[in-house]
């Protein structure tokens, strides 16, 4: 589970989608924005549909799972806003670590 302090607190609403910036892979698709207080630490909404995993148990299972492959890259992620939003079924949770390192180096 992500700590409280990477957790996107905001509602996720169409203006948010509107006005960011999108990475894709073949799993993901991540959302991203630079925050308005570019000293906060980074913010991250998982996304997973209930298309993707049926049950609340596999949905949280695999948010649990996406969390703790991206916790240690989470830090040098300050002043950014994230929504990664799971497209097909996890088969690879490090394409998220992967995935959100190309915003490190961007």
């Amino acid at each position: 589970m992500l700590a409280r302090k990477y957790r996107f607190t905001h509602r996720l609403n169409e203006d948010f989608f509107k006005s960011t910036q999108r990475l894709f892979s073949r799993q993901f698709v991540l959302f991203y924005r630079k925050s308005a207080n570019e000293s906060s630490s980074a913010q991250l909404a998982i996304i997973i549909p209930a298309k993707v995993a049926k049950t609340a148990v596999l949905r949280n299972k695999a948010r649990r799972v996406i969390g703790e492959e991206i916790k240690t890259i989470l830090p040098s992620l300050a002043g950014y806003e994230m929504a990664l939003y799971l497209q097909s079924k996890l088969e690879n949770p490090h394409e998220a670590h992967q995935l959100l390192s190309k915003l490190t180096r961007s």
